[in-house]
């Protein structure tokens, strides 16, 4: 389990972030600041990691934590190219994409799981796909850009909800969470920026990726040490 402190760290970043960007009904204008302040959750998060590292009898490997860690750092710089400069946008979703192969490595591909399971995945991912980039404007680049982002952040929530299938613990609780809140606050992204704008759509879209972040970073966390102490204590 983890320190309180450490999690309540988190909420005051994500609340100050709210407080001082009011990312409501409008995006924040890019600059330093609305960079900073949307980084500072994130930076939290990669915190919590390091500092449970010392721990001994993780329940995930060196491997899948090395993984997680490096898709946040990813995603850190994800962020500051979508929030520091507009013309940014590209490169942003390249990390992210980054980010999500990472997540995958950490999730693994054994076992596979079942081919219905699979299929479902692919043929949402097509449909959600083809909806968001039908009228697009933009050129080929990025479509062709996004067709692989939809690939890998579908797959990623595929392998995520696979190993919770096969082991239905905490961990994998939250890397299912994670996932599937991850494919949530980029799909309000792109319906916000590409399907027409909706009410509060910056806040839920934040709100969703924060919590998707947090959950799939505490994925890492957990150890059977501190199991055993929350059940003798």
């Amino acid at each position: 389990m983890l320190p309180i402190w450490k999690l309540l760290g988190f909420v005051l970043y994500v609340i100050l972030y709210f407080t001082v960007l009011e990312p409501y009904e409008k995006w924040p204008t890019p600059s330093l600041k609305s960079c900073l302040f949307k980084i500072f959750p994130i930076i939290h998060i990669i915190f919590i990691i390091l500092s449970s590292s010392t721990e001994e009898n993780h329940t995930k490997s060196h491997t899948y934590r090395r993984y997680i860690f490096i898709g946040l750092l990813f995603s850190l710089g994800g962020d500051i190219a979508l929030v520091y400069i507009d013309s940014l946008f590209e490169v942003g979703v390249l990390l992210f994409a980054v980010a999500q192969a990472m997540y995958i490595a950490a999730f693994g591909f054994q076992p596979l799981g079942s081919g219905p399971m699979a299929a479902s995945f692919g043929v949402v991912g097509t449909a959600l796909y083809v909806y968001v980039t039908r009228d697009l404007k933009e050129g080929i680049d990025i479509k062709v850009l996004l067709l692989v982002y939809t690939v890998l952040i579908l797959t990623m929530a595929w392998r995520a909800t696979v190993q919770f299938a096969r082991d239905m613990t905490i961990e994998n609780l939250c890397a299912f969470v994670g996932s599937f809140l991850f494919v949530v606050s980029d799909l309000i992204l792109s319906f916000d920026k590409w399907k027409g704008s909706f009410y509060l759509a910056p806040f839920w879209n934040m709100v969703t990726y924060y919590l998707a972040q947090l959950t799939i970073g505490l994925s890492a966390c957990n150890t059977y040490e501190a199991r055993f102490r929350s059940k003798t204590e």
